[in-house]
């Protein structure tokens, strides 16, 4: 059996999901991460990941009720992703601009 591997666009559907996002944060995590496609950005880093990075930014920059340290304490408790990983991502997020 060949196990599908999910994309970083069906990570960001689950996970803002779960969160509780609106489909407006969605759409703006979306848009992050296209902007960080465009930029050269995670080409090789795993999806899950990068969403979890991505939903923090979208959050960050929307105002939204959800806190970014939920965002992160999601991903590192309940997602089981490295801390300094998400970290390093959004760093790279930043330098976007």
């Amino acid at each position: 059996m060949c196990l599908k591997h999910k994309s970083v666009e069906e990570y960001i559907s689950i996970y803002c999901s779960e969160l509780g996002l609106s489909d407006k944060i969605k759409g703006r995590c979306l848009e992050v991460y296209s902007s960080a496609v465009d930029g050269g950005l995670f080409a090789s880093t795993g999806p899950a990941c990068v969403a979890i990075a991505v939903i923090y930014m979208a959050v960050d920059v929307s105002g939204s009720e959800l806190s970014c340290q939920r965002v992160l304490e999601f991903g590192v408790d309940e997602k089981n992703i490295p801390r300094y990983s998400i970290e390093r991502r959004l760093s790279s997020l930043r330098s976007l601009g």
